[in-house]
């Protein structure tokens, strides 16, 4: 939480002190009652996604830290004494990107009253409820592929998740059982040629 507020707070600026003129001992406090050794890096203009590669290279920016000669990010990196650490990447406006690493040897860090607000008011920053419900923070496509973001119990009662078009080919959504009690799935035409939708027996033996 202190790395996603020092994050946003230096879209307009560089360094490690806040605009409030906190450095990220005094962020760390306002969300922990932890009192432990612990440092910050900033990574700025590596490009930020979900892809392994990406954020390779930007622990990797930090860890050759070029033109930086006590390698300061390096050492802040393989210091064994740090157990517990938080990262916040964002959008930066002269290096488009940046990304606050926080170090601290308290294992585990303990988060006080202010933090578990936080927490909490960043469960969802868009105060949107999803639009399938469910706990998991996402809108899962329906297996129904409808818009409205549910999955609709098929008409047809089968478990494909679909309503599949009637084999007797009429508007009302079933198969129809035909007249005639045959296998095909089709009302034949009665080979008497009368209206009454059967075969009558004739009453001559011809």
């Amino acid at each position: 939480m202190a790395a996603r507020d020092h994050c946003f707070d230096m879209v307009d600026s560089m360094g490690h002190q806040g605009t409030d003129g906190s450095n990220f001992w005094d962020r760390t406090a306002r969300y922990t009652d932890t009192k432990a050794a612990g440092a910050e890096n900033i990574s700025y203009g590596t490009e930020i996604s979900e892809d392994v590669d990406h954020q390779y290279d930007i622990l990797l920016q930090l860890y050759v830290d070029d033109g930086v000669s006590d390698r300061g990010h390096r050492n802040n990196m393989m210091d064994g004494d740090y157990k517990s650490g938080a990262v916040a990447s964002c959008d930066h406006g002269a290096y488009k990107t940046q990304s606050v690493f926080l170090y601290s040897s308290a294992d585990p860090v303990v988060v006080n009253s202010a933090g578990l607000e936080k927490i909490s008011d960043m469960t969802d920053s868009s105060g949107e409820a999803t639009t399938d419900g469910n706990a998991d923070g996402n809108t899962d496509v329906p297996t129904d592929g409808n818009a409205d973001g549910n999955t609709d119990v098929p008409t047809d009662g089968n478990a494909d998740g679909n309503t599949d078009a009637p084999t007797d080919g009429n508007a009302d959504g079933n198969t129809d059982v035909p007249t005639d009690g045959n296998a095909d799935g089709n009302t034949d035409a009665p080979t008497d040629g009368n209206a009454d939708g059967n075969t009558d027996v004739p009453d001559q033996g011809n």
